[in-house]
This record gives C-alpha cells, sequence and structure tokens, in this order.
C-alpha cells in the first residue's frame, strides 16, 4: 500500500482526489445481539473495529478528509474516532436521522464533498488484512467500482460489465436478482464524479422506498459515463454473525482468501 500521494499526479495529468465518504449510518439488524449495544462501525474484525480498518487504509492510500454518514449510535463512532486522533485525518460528520438508503445518504454529503471525485466505501464490507483496492481507487481520477465474485450472486448487487477480464467496463447494476448462480457483484466501493450526486436528485426511490447509490450510478453509465471496475482479492459482507466470524478469520490469516 503505498503513503500520502499529495502533490503527485498521476495517469490522465490530474491528482486523485483525497477525500472520501464513509457509510456509517447502518443498524446492522442482522448482527443483533451484537449491535444492540454497538455501531455497525465499531463491531470488531480481527480485533479492530470495521471503521478502524477503513480509515486507517484510506490515510496510508493518501486519504487525506473522510466524511462519515453517521446515525445509529452516532455518539459511539464519535467518541471512537476522537480517542483514536481523527486516524490522522480531517473528518468530519454528516448525520443520516432517516434511513433511507446509500444515495440518500450520499445527498446528504453533497455540501461536504468539494471535489470533483471522491471516494465512497460501505463500513460494513471486509477487504482483508492489506486492502490494495482504495490504492486501486485512486490510482488515477477516472470513476471505478470495486467487484467481488461470489458463488451465488442472488442477495447482492450483480455488475453486468463489457470488455476483457483485465479490462472490464460496467453496464449495469442489477440489485438484488434472485438469480441463483456465480456472479461479479458490488464490494461497496467507488471513486465517483461529482456527476453521479447530481443524477442522484432524479432518482426515484427503489421498491424498497430507497435511494439507491447504484441507480445513479447505472444512471451516470447510461448517459456515456465510464467506470472501471476493480477487482477485489478478498472481501466479506460483514451482515451477519456467519460473515462476521469469515471475516474475522481472514484478518488473523497470514494470506487473504477468495471473497464471501
Amino acid at each position: 500500500m503505498t503513503g500520502p500521494h499529495t502533490g503527485r499526479i498521476r495517469a490522465g495529468g490530474r491528482a486523485p482526489p483525497e477525500v472520501g465518504v464513509l457509510l456509517c449510518a447502518g443498524v446492522g439488524q442482522r448482527l443483533r445481539p451484537l449491535t444492540d449495544t454497538l455501531p455497525k462501525a465499531l463491531v470488531p474484525v480481527a480485533g479492530r473495529p470495521l471503521l478502524d480498518h477503513h480509515l486507517e487504509a484510506w490515510r496510508a492510500a493518501g486519504v487525506r478528509r473522510a466524511v462519515l454518514v453517521v446515525g445509529y449510535r452516532e455518539g459511539q463512532v464519535r467518541r471512537h474516532v476522537r480517542e483514536r486522533g481523527d486516524f490522522g485525518l480531517e473528518v468530519e460528520y454528516v448525520t443520516q436521522t432517516e434511513r433511507r438508503g446509500s444515495g440518500h445518504a450520499l445527498l446528504m454529503s453533497e455540501d461536504r464533498i468539494g471535489s470533483p471525485a471522491f471516494l465512497v466505501g460501505y463500513c460494513d464490507v471486509f477487504f482483508g488484512r492489506n486492502p490494495s483496492v482504495w490504492s486501486a481507487l485512486l490510482a488515477d481520477s477516472r470513476p471505478k467500482i470495486v467487484g467481488a465474485t461470489v458463488s451465488d450472486a442472488a442477495r447482492y448487487g450483480r455488475l453486468i460489465t463489457s470488455g476483457e477480464p483485465s479490462a472490464l467496463r460496467l453496464v449495469e447494476i442489477h440489485e438484488k436478482d434472485g438469480v441463483h448462480s456465480e456472479g461479479l457483484v458490488n464490494a461497496g466501493a467507488y471513486l465517483l464524479p461529482r456527476r453521479v450526486v447530481e443524477l442522484l436528485h432524479a432518482v426515484p426511490p427503489s421498491p424498497r422506498g430507497e435511494i439507491e447509490l447504484t441507480d445513479g450510478v447505472t444512471a451516470f453509465v447510461a448517459e456515456g459515463g465510464s467506470v472501471d471496475v476493480v477487482g477485489a482479492s478478498a472481501w466479506v459482507d460483514v451482515g451477519t454473525p456467519e460473515h462476521l466470524a469469515i471475516a474475522d478469520q481472514i484478518g488473523r490469516s497470514a494470506v487473504d482468501s477468495s471473497p464471501v
């Protein structure tokens, strides 16, 4: 993992962005009773909260400013970050009082982004002990999404792509399509242009009544935008006790495992 990239210009002639939005407002219903007294962002994996894994990796990849979208038990998140010296980052908070989806969380953060491009991460995913995905996202300023191959993609956002395996481009995202087959799915990490936020203003609520970030990304592609797909060598959606145990095992192992 590389160190801070302040002042560096990479491919495309522009410096990569140094701001990220981390979505930490969720309750973590399926992780109860653990999340009865603990926000999902502070659920421990390999002895450290999920939040720590993300913010430490962001800082190492060159992020300077983190916008944390908080909600459920937000006081615990704020206190934890403060006790960790803000992880050496400039940290700002946005409170999502209503759980209206990932796109809604990003819309609430719109005024805090202040950059033509920015990272977005879901706090309840785990990329292993030494995650390289953030450095890969920040390699240049091109829009990107991280994908992971899983044995059953039915309950995830399935990525429909084009191009060669070594240079995949996103075509669209099919949310929880119910098709029980292996597939490349949305791993919950992006480098996005501000245009996606603009498009989210016109995105209607999904069938579950939420503004989905993935709908904004798909709209960006539909109007001609290009989004590269970055592969994750290790990935766990930490949404259940079973998957938390898998993430913990990966986090304590010497070698990262395949996505789960």
